[in-house]
């Protein structure tokens, strides 16, 4: 029931958001689980399951709730709302069929979508005040603290793709660990190698992805971000990015954890 992401709309709210010095603790959960902080969605977000403003917010998802991915939960008045339920019939109490009643939807299919992106968001705030963190801060920081906590961005490859946040890599033993690079230099081939690292490495792959893979899908990232290829500069990356025991032929045993 969604539209495919548009990747111009992402990067351009991505922008926008990582543009601020400060976003309150509200405003950066939204932005993790996607959703644009704007005022009105931050209400829904707060009060959707409140007892005494549960129907305002099912009035905004009328209005519209707007994704960074240019998709919008809701708005019956939207256009793209109306082009994504084109094709959808709604069964009426006398059992007759009828299509286009665009506040039934609301309430079969919208209504759901935004649900399960309100539990997200309950979810995380729950873990955010069990640190007593309340300050604000940016949003380079709110992505540091979801990938502590393993659950980064959906949008986080996108923002590494359009050189808003460039990670580096460490290794701690046989771990690649990623944390951010507060410097604000990069190449082009930097924000490949740190995505590469995010598509095989980290979370790392078991077995471990092949040599002849890594080095392809690294050409194909420089094809795309005009470099061209090139093999010699490709199998760098793939040395200084593969684990110290890098081994793609076997699965490894990982240890388990005592109980």
């Amino acid at each position: 029931m969604s539209f495919k992401l548009d990747e111009n709309v992402l990067k351009k709210n991505l922008e926008h958001w990582f543009k601020f010095d400060n976003l309150s603790p509200e405003q950066g959960i939204a932005i993790l689980i996607g959703i644009e902080p704007t005022k009105e969605s931050l209400f829904a977000l707060a009060n959707w399951y409140g007892d005494d403003r549960y129907i305002d917010a099912i009035e905004i998802i009328k209005s519209g709730i707007p994704l960074l991915s240019g998709d919008i939960i809701g708005g019956e008045e939207n256009k793209q709302f109306k082009e994504r339920h084109s094709d959808t019939v709604i069964e009426n109490e006398k059992h007759q069929y009828w299509g286009y009643d665009y506040h039934q939807v609301i309430i079969n299919y919208e209504q759901p979508r935004f649900s399960e992106l309100v539990d997200k968001y309950d979810k995380r705030f729950e873990i955010w005040n069990s640190g007593k963190r309340h300050e604000n801060m940016p949003l380079l920081d709110f992505i540091e603290w979801a990938n502590q906590k393993t659950f980064p961005p959906a949008w986080l490859d996108d923002s590494i793709k359009f050189g808003l946040y460039v990670p580096k890599h460490e290794t701690v033993g046989e771990e690649v660990i990623v944390t951010n690079n507060s410097s604000t230099y990069s190449t082009k081939w930097l924000v490949i190698q740190q995505a590469a690292i995010a598509e095989f490495f980290y979370p790392r792959r078991n077995p471990d992805a092949k040599k002849g893979e890594v080095i392809g899908w690294i050409n194909s990232q420089a094809t795309k971000a005009g470099l061209g290829e090139s093999n010699n500069i490709a199998s760098t990356i793939f040395t200084i990015i593969k684990p110290e025991n890098h081994d793609p032929k076997k699965k490894r045993v990982e240890p388990q954890q005592s109980q």
